[in-house]
């Protein structure tokens, strides 16, 4: 049966700061907000047409200054609202802009950003906002399982569901999160329905259940998208590919774009470019990118064990490997403290952080090139 979703982008802007998340934007880029003005006229183009569920996208809609006068205005137009936020900018919010809100969902890429977050967690459905699930992002199945398992644990306290997908509507290849379950013996329920335009299904591990998230990828699917510049498209990966402005757009129009038949399913069916970005220094010294994944994670969580637990990697091989490398390149990458009353920690040095920044402006910049060349599918 046919499932109508409406996605929102209602900001450019984020403050979530999740790893690899090509969404976020530097602080001297322009940041754009979807002019209410704009959205009353796509709503009024709109005219009678339902939706299943409207979903408001990261990046972080509450950076949106009316974001409340959105959700209302989609309060009549669909059965739910779903709202996506980065976990790791959570604070105190206003209830009034969730009172029309079915799920808040807080983005996550790693237990040790929940571990951080809990406290906020607990207050919040104190105060309560019990609507609250969490989004596991996944990127890679490396320590895929440790990750839910650990996860579940907390949540199972404050009785909030888990649900674990690849990070929504973003051009990055999609890994196969249902087969990797099934793989490991534990069971799946067959598709069940949709969530945020994704067909969902069922996992029960060690008698606790979450919901795993698959693109839909059939001639059914049927939705509608408009980003924070007022273009309209089928989805955000094609955006590039189908797109009216709101002022240009007719009834007529947004029916077609969103009955048309999805372009990201014929790409999936062709080989899929592989990124992978390493630096040569002097002396024909490398940085490989599994070194430079382990760096940029470590600027986020400030430990080395957990930052190997994040990417898969095995903490002895890797802190061996780093210090081959500090060898070579005749400096440190790693500055850590043991024990105190700060319980220990690792950060980088201002050399390492050196090579993060330019390792995250080349990723970015090789992502926007292959999208503005309408590839939505790749790795890097």
């Amino acid at each position: 049966m046919p499932w109508n979703t409406l996605l929102i982008r209602a900001t450019s802007s984020c403050d979530g700061e999740c790893f690899g998340c090509p969404l976020r934007i530097p602080e001297s880029k322009e940041k754009i907000i979807l002019s209410y003005k704009l959205f009353d006229k796509f709503i009024e183009n709109l005219k009678d047409f339902f939706f299943d569920e409207v979903v408001f996208l990261c990046p972080n809609p509450f950076l949106h200054p009316r974001l409340e006068y959105l959700v209302n205005k989609v309060e009549n137009i669909s059965k739910k609202i779903y709202l996506l936020s980065p976990l790791k900018s959570v604070k105190p919010i206003n209830k009034n802009i969730l009172k029309n809100i079915d799920e808040l969902i807080f983005m996550s890429s790693n237990r040790q950003q929940l571990i951080v977050k809990e406290k906020m967690i607990k207050t919040l459905i104190s105060q309560g906002i019990e609507n609250i699930s969490i989004y596991l992002t996944v990127r890679s199945l490396e320590g895929l399982l440790e990750n839910i398992l650990s996860m579940l644990c907390i949540l199972e306290k404050y009785n909030v569901k888990l649900r674990v997908g690849e990070p929504p509507y973003m051009n990055i290849y999609s890994p196969n999160i249902v087969d990797y379950i099934r793989k490991r013996g534990y069971e799946v329920s067959l598709p069940h329905g949709y969530f945020i335009g994704y067909r969902a299904y069922t996992a029960f591990i060690e008698d606790r259940v979450l919901t795993l998230l698959k693109k839909p990828l059939t001639e059914n699917c049927r939705k509608l998208f408009i980003d924070p510049a007022g273009r309209v498209s089928k989805c955000p990966l094609t955006l590039n590919i189908i797109n009216e402005y709101v002022e240009e757009a007719s009834i007529e129009n947004l029916r077609s774009i969103m009955f048309s038949k999805c372009k990201f399913k014929a790409q999936l069916s062709e080989m899929v470019p592989y990124i992978n970005i390493s630096f040569i220094l002097k002396d024909n010294v490398i940085i490989p990118k599994d070194v430079l994944d382990l760096l940029e994670v470590l600027l986020h969580v400030r430990s080395f064990r957990q930052a190997c637990q994040v990417l898969g990697y095995n903490p002895s091989t890797y802190i061996y490997k780093i210090r081959r490398l500090e060898k070579k390149l005749g400096y440190k990458l790693l500055d850590s403290h043991k024990g105190g009353y700060k319980k220990g920690f690792t950060i980088l040095t201002p050399e390492a952080l050196r090579i993060v920044e330019k390792y995250k402006e080349l990723r970015e910049y090789i992502s926007k090139k292959l999208f503005e060349e309408n590839y939505v599918n790749f790795m890097i």
